[in-house]
């Protein structure tokens, strides 16, 4: 969801505009997961690893939240 809201904020929407958009996105089976500030600090000692800011923090966030894999 970070990255939608990044690319439709880039599109110069407003934010009750992107508020109804990913709104109407959690409507269609999209699940938004709790980020908490420790993910970010995971995620920056992977970044110093060559991984980068974005997949660092998917990456630790699926940990977090024991997803596997993709289920699909």
């Amino acid at each position: 969801m970070i990255e939608i809201y990044a690319f439709l904020k880039g599109k110069k929407l407003s934010e009750q505009k992107i508020a109804k958009i990913l709104d109407e996105i959690s409507k269609h089976g999209v699940t938004i997961l709790p980020f908490e500030g420790i993910f970010l600090h995971d995620a920056l000692l992977m970044v110093h690893q060559g991984l980068k800011l974005g997949d660092a923090i998917h990456f630790v966030t699926m940990v977090k939240h024991n997803i596997k894999r993709d289920r699909y």
